[in-house]
Formats: structure tokens, C-alpha cells, sequence
């Protein structure tokens, strides 16, 4: 608009009162089959020979979406992610209004100097967020199934392994960098995601190296009615050149009750590379579902807190004090304190609660070749410490690095003390290391490393570790520790190209508490050019382990393949199984999917069908079938015709959980030469079986039967008849009760008549028939339009029927009263 204005937009209210016309925006038309917005229950205007392109990604009734230089605003779904600010993060995926405002102007950091986010949502679905420890392969479950599609937000998590503090957070990308089957709850990486990320400490009270790395999920799924509001906003502005503000304020009515988190945030921008951060916030009510898993989703615990109110606060400052002369990156400085109650709750700090965290860090660049770095960190916990966690602890250490280009050395010093509440020391330990690195060729490298035990129990450790790059795309790493704690090893190969992607990794730790071993072995592959396919991949990982805590194992195999055969044909096969084992279950499931197209000039048709089985605590089977198609029987008349069927079926009690059965078929008469009358009829059979919910075993048979047909017709210029005739019949059961029939008929006939300065009078009445009931309504509607462009239609007007003019439509008949228009022609 203007060049300076891109506005995309669609709207589909339906008709209701002018109260409750934008209520509901997030009601999705899940329960119908492989898509929310179902063509065989909402028609507009047909075009009939169109392509589908999704520029308005909206489950709901209205999207709209204006983008600037400066604004950025959406009415539809979008991923909320407030995340600048620690103590105030906050991740959901919602239907509803979102509103940006980034001015122009930019401070130091490139950031603006004003930020303003408004957001607000009606849900009816739930928020969890799963939070599992990387494995060293690719295959991750989570904790729920039936994911709303697209409401996922993944993210990489790196946390220190001493402190427990967030060191990086990173951000995957679907397709890219991972694949969801959403109605599996299913995640799987492109690539293995390593348990641990190595560091530059090198010392270790564990066997094995490295930071902790997570898989942090955060997701919805559908729960049954279930429907609440969000909504909060998040404003930031610059005051003077080195002070900004900001505040936040979040109010979430989630399924475990009603969650609001508010903070306020400042910075104070020091030169180029220092600054000093404070937030204060606080919370009441639970944040939402939040589940841990240390074995890729084996197994799975709530963490849950017995709080449900707290506040946080944190201040931090990171200095380089060599850019007060100069020399900046020579000596920087850092220091924080951050303290959570018990019940506060923000996104990802649930492993921070009830803990009060202070450190300072020094690092000082003597020479180009000699580094020095400081570290101190303390944590003091409840009498309630989650996780069992002490009292308190504190943790000095202190290292140097010498690094040459083919070499380096390091050598560290720590020493940690745990205390109770009393003072009581629980446990200390100081401990000395150092670290050779080598070069020796440019493919090899090389580490040793010994630690040595100065005070506590012993734990004298010596590593040895390679790096081998074989090839461009094989890489080998491999490491082994022996110390007074026990024994560990671990290896890795892997191989990398553009089609093809191959690891294994065998990990082995035999300490104090027992033998635990891990083999992991994955990998993916295109198969492009097998059997004269056109697309398609070979997927796989299998898990193995042992502990004292019992077997366990989990496997993937997948494939999916696409062939384009002579003439127009398509065949799309695809095939997974899984299974996961631990020693108290075991649960298997396979699916199989396979489908078929055509398109030739004048003829589309497609058919598509997958069935899955599921072995676990009950035996489940369900089936999934849908075909459609269209044939030009010349330029002017097209008919269509579909099928969609789903099955879920109980095998061990011997009955259906779901049904859901569609047919459709119609014929469109849209002439070419002129537009002066266009028609459609179509005959559509639905049936569905349905639990009434979840608790409750009487389940809901219905059946729908409807014929309609609609045209309209252009008297001259000015005048237009637009007419709808339906008749459906309905038959009902629930449980053993009584079967309920019912026959209706809609009758609709419109007088559209073109008025000067593009406006358009619109007169409709309406005749509604029950047969069973011998009961009829009818009534008037009126619409005043204007014809704003080429494109676009804006309606006001005043329906004085209660009765909708949707036939598939149960009527509550409230739809009286004024109502507004929105309609678009391409």
C-alpha cells in the first residue's frame, strides 16, 4: 500500500451475533480429517481450478497481517518467543492478535531505540515444554502426542556443568534442522545431538567431559474443552544513550490455572563491550506442563513445584577493562547474582528454583600466546532444594592457557565445598590438572590430560583423546579416562556428505554406582537415484543401554520414497518403525503410508493411504484413507468428487475408539465465454464416531447427509439473483439411547443491485424447514457494500433471521443482529 504498507488478509466469521462476531478466533475445525480447513464443510467461492498457495497461515476464522518498515502485526497464529530478558521468557505458540513496533532509530548495539510488543490469544489447547538430555543421537520423543502442527519451538540448550547457568541457546529450524511426525510426538535431527559440549575447563569430577547439552521443546497439544485467553505485552526504550528500560507483563489462564509473570528490566550500555543488566520480576501460578527426561524420552517426570508464587531478581555486569585504554579484549570482568523463590516459574528456569546464584570471572589476555582466567561461583538453595541439591555450595578455580599455533597448554586449579544450612561441610574437594593439545598432522589431533586429587576424595583421573579427520566427510573422535572414580571411553564415527549422513557412537562408563554402557548407530540417506526414484530417504537410529537401573533401547527405522512414472503418474511410498523398551515396558508401533496422483491436462486425481499399528499396554490399529478427484468434461463444466476415511481401532477390547467417514461429489458449470451465470452442485456424506470425552465410554454416532446447489445470475449490470437450495438429513445416536432423525431444508434467494460510487444494496430472504418438528423460520437480510478496488469488497448489514446459512450449520440460532463483510475477488 503506498510502498510502504504490505497488508495480506482473509476472513471467514461465519454469521453470529456482533458481540461474539471475533469471539472463538482459535476455533480450527480440528475434528475434521487431515485438514483444518475443510473444503467439504466451508466454500466460498469456488475456484475450482486453482492452486492452493498459503499466505495466510491461519488455523482460525480471520488472518490478517500488516508489515513495515517499522510495524510488524498479525492476526492469525504466530510463535511468541520473549526471550530477550531471562527472568521474564515466555514461548507459546497462539492463535490471536500480535502488534510490533521497532522505530527507526537504533542504538549502539543495532537494536531499536523503542520496541513495543502487544499480544493477545484465546487457546483451547494446552503448553507443555520438555526438557531432555541430549543422548548422542538423533531420535528425540516427547512427552505428549497429538501435537497442534507448527506449535513447536526447539531449542538446543547448553547449561555449565558446575553451575547449572544457561550458556547458549540455539535455535532449530524445521526441515532444516529437524523432522516432527506431530501425531507420534516424534522429533528427529538432521544430524546426532552430541550429551555433552566440551569445554575449556579441563578439569572434571565426572568421567566423561564436557557441559550438559538439552533438548528443550516447548509445544501444544489438544486437550478436551479447554479454552482460555493470553495475553500480555513486552515494551522496551531507549532513555539516553546508555540507559534502556523495559517492561514485561504476561497473563495466561493455562489448563493448571491462571499464570501471570511481570518484570522490569534495565541496561546501561558502557563503550562498545560492557554493560551492567538488571531484572526483577515475579510470577503467580504455574507457567504451564514442564517434563524431564535424561534418556531421550524413555522415561519421562513432572517437575513440579508445591509454590505457586515467587519473585526473581538479577543483576549482572560484564566489563572490558581494556577498552578504557584502548586495548579492548585484553581484560574483561564479570560478575552476577541471581536469586529465584521456590514458586517462581518463567520459561526454562524451573532448574533454577529456589536457589540464589552469585559469581564473578576474571580474564586477562598477558600476552597473545598467554591467557589467564578466574572464576568464582556460589549457590544456596532452600531447605526444600529441588533436584537434591545442597544448601549452598561455592566453587573457585583458576586456569592458564598457553597456545602456539600447533600446540597448547593448559593447567587448571578448582576446588569445590558443599555446606548445609548450619554450616556443616558435606563434601570438598580441590583438584589440579593440566592439558596437552597437538597438531600432529592436519588431520590428527591429539590430547592429553591428568588430574591429580589436593583435598577430598580421591579422584585422580588420566585422559587421552584424538581427533581424526579421515576424509573430507569421515570423521573419527574418540577419547578414554581411567581414574580412582572408575573407567570411561567413549568413540565416535561419523560420515557427512550431501546425500548421505551415517554415526556411531559407543560410550562406556563403569563407576561407583556400576557399569553403564550406550552404542548409538543412525544415520539418513537419499535415494534419489534408487529405482529410478525422484525424491526419498533412508532413515534410521538404534539405542542400546545398560545400567544399574535396568536395559533399555530404543529404534527407528524409516523410509519415504517418490516416483514419477511416464504420463503424468505419481507414486509416494513411505514406511517407519519404532520401538522402545525399558525394563518395565515395551511399546512398538509401524506405519505405512503409500499414495498415488495424476495430473494430466483436463484430469487431477490423487489417492492416499496410511495404517498404523501400535503394540503397548493396548493393541491399536488405525487407518487412514483419502482420494479426490477432477475432470474437465469441457472448458465450462467440471465435476469433482472426494473420499476421506479414518479408523481407530481398539484390537485388545475389540472396538472402535474413532471413526470418520466423508464423501463428496459435485460439478461446477463456470462458463469461459461470459460470467453472467455460474452454478454449483454437490452431494457430501459425513459420519463420524466419536467418544463423548475422554472419561466417559458412551460414544456419539452421527451422520450427515447433504445436497445443495447454488447459483447465481446476472440480469444486467446492475441487478444480480443469487440463490442457495439444501436439504440435509441427520441421523444421530449416543450410546444406547434412542436414534434421533432430522430433516431440513434451507431456501435462499439474494437481489444484489448496483447503486452509484461503487455501492452495492443487497436484499436476501430466507425459508428454514424441520420435518420431524413441522416447524419453519423465515426472515429477511439487507447489506449495504462498497466495491473499495478491483479486489475488494467491504459489507454492513443487519440479518433479522436467528438461522445460519451454512446447511452442515447445527444452528443455535443466535445469528440475528448486524453483521460485517469482508469479501475478495482474484
Amino acid at each position: 500500500m503506498q510502498g510502504k504498507y504490505l497488508i495480506t488478509a482473509a476472513l471467514d466469521t461465519g454469521q453470529g451475533e456482533m458481540s461474539s462476531l471475533f469471539n472463538d478466533l482459535d476455533d480450527d475445525g480440528s475434528k475434521r480429517l487431515l485438514t483444518n480447513l475443510d473444503p467439504d464443510h466451508y466454500y466460498p467461492v469456488y475456484g475450482d481450478n486453482s492452486t492452493i498457495v498459503y499466505d495466510t497461515q491461519s488455523q482460525g476464522k480471520f488472518y490478517l497481517a500488516i508489515d513495515s518498515d517499522t510495524i510488524h502485526s498479525i492476526v492469525g497464529n504466530y510463535k511468541l518467543n520473549l526471550s530477550d530478558n531471562e527472568l521474564t521468557a515466555y514461548r507459546r505458540a497462539l492463535y490471536g492478535a500480535l502488534f510490533e513496533y521497532k522505530s527507526l532509530s537504533r542504538n549502539k548495539n543495532g537494536n531499536p531505540d523503542t520496541l513495543i510488543r502487544l499480544f493477545g490469544a484465546q487457546t483451547r489447547y494446552s503448553h507443555v515444554r520438555d526438557e531432555m538430555r541430549a543422548t548422542g543421537g538423533s531420535l528425540y520423543y516427547l512427552s505428549q502426542r497429538e501435537i497442534i502442527e507448527g506449535s513447536e519451538q526447539v531449542t538446543l540448550v547448553v547449561k555449565d556443568k558446575n553451575t547449572g547457568l544457561t550458556l547458549s541457546r540455539q535455535p532449530q529450524q524445521q526441515n532444516i534442522d529437524y523432522s516432527i511426525k506431530y501425531l507420534m510426538g516424534r522429533l528427529l535431527f538432521n544430524r546426532p545431538i552430541s550429551s555433552k559440549q566440551q569445554d575449556n575447563p579441563v578439569i572434571n569430577s565426572a568421567l566423561l567431559a564436557g557441559n550438559p547439552v538439552y533438548v528443550e521443546v516447548d509445544y501444544e497439544y489438544h486437550v478436551t474443552a479447554f479454552e482460555k485467553k493470553a495475553s500480555g505485552a513486552h515494551l522496551r526504550h531507549q532513555l539516553t544513550d546508555p540507559l534502556s528500560i523495559g517492561v514485561t507483563h504476561v497473563n495466561d489462564e493455562l489448563s493448571s490455572g491462571r499464570y501471570e509473570l511481570q518484570g522490569l528490566n534495565g541496561e546501561i550500555k558502557i563503550l562498545n563491550n560492557s554493560r551492567i543488566i538488571a531484572e526483577i520480576a515475579k510470577s503467580l501460578g504455574s507457567e504451564g506442563k514442564v517434563f524431564n527426561s535424561n534418556d531421550g524420552r524413555l522415561t519421562f517426570s513432572a517437575i513440579n513445584s508445591n509454590q505457586q508464587s515467587g519473585q526473581a531478581i538479577k543483576i549482572a555486569a560484564e566489563i572490558d577493562i581494556g577498552e578504557f585504554s584502548g586495548k579492548s579484549n585484553r581484560i574483561k570482568a564479570g560478575a552476577y547474582i541471581k536469586r529465584l523463590d521456590a514458586g517462581f516459574q518463567a520459561s526454562g528456569n524451573s532448574s533454577d528454583q529456589g536457589q540464589q546464584k552469585a559469581g564473578v570471572n576474571l580474564m586477562v589476555r598477558v600476552t597473545d600466546k598467554n591467557t589467564v582466567r578466574l572464576k568464582y561461583d556460589q549457590a544456596q538453595g532452600s531447605d526444600l532444594a529441588l533436584n537434591g541439591r545442597v544448601d549452598s555450595s561455592q566453587q573457585t578455580s583458576a586456569q592458564w592457557l598457553y597456545q602456539e599455533e600447533q600446540w597448547s597448554l593448559t593447567g587448571e586449579f578448582q576446588d569445590q565445598l558443599s555446606e548445609d544450612h548450619h554450616g556443616i561441610k558435606r563434601y570438598r574437594e580441590s583438584l589440579a590438572a593440566a592439558a596437552l593439545t597437538s597438531a600432529v598432522s592436519k588431520k590428527l589431533e591429539a590430547t592429553v590430560r591428568h588430574q591429580t586429587t589436593l583435598d577430598g576424595l580421591p579422584n585422580d583421573q588420566s585422559t587421552i583423546g584424538l581427533k581424526y579427520n579421515i576424509s573430507q566427510h569421515i570423521h573419527l573422535h574418540g577419547s578414554a579416562t581411567s581414574g580412582d572414580q572408575g573407567d570411561a571411553g567413549e568413540a565416535r564415527l561419523s560420515y557427512r556428505s550431501k546425500k548421505m549422513s551415517l554415526y556411531l557412537t559407543e560410550r562406556v562408563n563403569d563407576d561407583r554406582l556400576g557399569k553403564t554402557t550406550s552404542t548409538i548407530i543412525g544415520g539418513e540417506t537419499s535415494v534419489a537415484t534408487i529405482a529410478g526414484a525422484q525424491h526419498g530417504k533412508i532413515y534410521s537410529e538404534y539405542q542400546w543401554g545398560n545400567s544399574h537401573h535396568g536395559d533399555q533401547s530404543h529404534a527407528l527405522i524409516g523410509a519415504e520414497q517418490q516416483w514419477k512414472i511416464e504420463h503424468g503418474w505419481k507414486f509416494n511410498l513411505g514406511s517407519e518403525y519404532s520401538d522402545i523398551s525399558t525394563s518395565k515396558s515395551i511399546t512398538r508401533r509401524n506405519t505405512l503410508v503409500a499414495g498415488i496422483s495424476y495430473m494430466k491436462k483436463g484430469l487431477k486425481a490423487s489417492a492416499r493411504h496410511e495404517t498404523r499399528n501400535d503394540h503397548g499396554s493396548e493393541r491399536k490399529r488405525q487407518v487412514i484413507t483419502s482420494n479426490s478427484i477432477e475432470y474437465n468434461l469441457n472448458p465450462d463444466y467440471i465435476v469433482f468428487g472426494k473420499y476421506r476415511r479414518s479408523v481407530t481401532r481398539n484390537l485388545s477390547k475389540r472396538s472402535d475408539d474413532a471413526k470418520f467417514d466423508e464423501h463428496s461429489i459435485g460439478l461446477a458449470y463456470r462458463p469461459t465465454r461470459h460470467d453472467r451465470f455460474n452454478a454449483l452442485t454437490r452431494y457430501t456424506r459425513l459420519s463420524e464416531l466419536r467418544p463423548l470425552n475422554l472419561d466417559t465410554p458412551p460414544a456419539i454416532s452421527t451422520k450427515m447427509d447433504v445436497l445443495s446447489i447454488e447459483w447465481s445470475y446476472q440480469f444486467t449490470k446492475q441487478i444480480e439473483w443469487a440463490a442457495k437450495q439444501a436439504v440435509r438429513a441427520t441421523t444421530e445416536q449416543t450410546g444406547s439411547l434412542p436414534v434421533f432423525k432430522a430433516q431440513t431444508h434451507l431456501s435462499i434467494h439474494r437481489l444484489n443491485y448496483g447503486l452509484p460510487w461503487q455501492l452495492h444494496a443487497g436484499l436476501e430472504y430466507r425459508i428454514l424447514k424441520q420435518k420431524q418438528v413441522n416447524d419453519q423460520r423465515s426472515g429477511w437480510l439487507s447489506e449495504i457494500s462498497w466495491q473499495a478496488n478491483n479486489h475488494m469488497r467491504l459489507g454492513l448489514g443487519y440479518n433479522f433471521t436467528d438461522f445460519s446459512d451454512n446447511e452442515f450449520s447445527s444452528n443455535d440460532y443466535s445469528t440475528e443482529g448486524w453483521f460485517i463483510r469482508v469479501q475478495g475477488k482474484y
